[in-house]
């Protein structure tokens, strides 16, 4: 079957199509790639089909677009707490 790959962490997403067996779960392709060996070292990157994230023992289905995100600098809660306190900040700067 025939999946996509793509590499999201870099500038420049690099993307390949590969053709696999059927049953062939989102970590193998990893081990498939050489081009995505610091994945295989656990730098904690995510892995996620069509946006959605996905554990390492998903079994891909023909026409998947497997993709590799960088880890979070943060927890999405954390940011928009400093967010949230970046405003409240400037709100309560503002002149009256």
């Amino acid at each position: 079957m025939k999946v996509e790959v793509v590499d999201a962490r870099a500038d420049r997403p690099a993307v390949r199509a590969l053709t696999v067996p059927a049953g062939t779960r989102a970590g193998e392709v990893l081990e498939l790639c050489e081009w995505l060996a610091p994945v295989r070292r656990g730098d904690g990157c995510g892995l996620a089909v069509f946006g959605e994230a996905v554990p390492a023992e998903y079994e891909l289905q023909e026409g998947d677009r497997l993709e590799v995100c960088p880890p979070l600098r943060m927890s999405p809660m954390e940011a928009r707490r400093r967010r949230a306190a970046a405003q409240q900040a400037k709100a309560s700067s503002k002149p009256q």
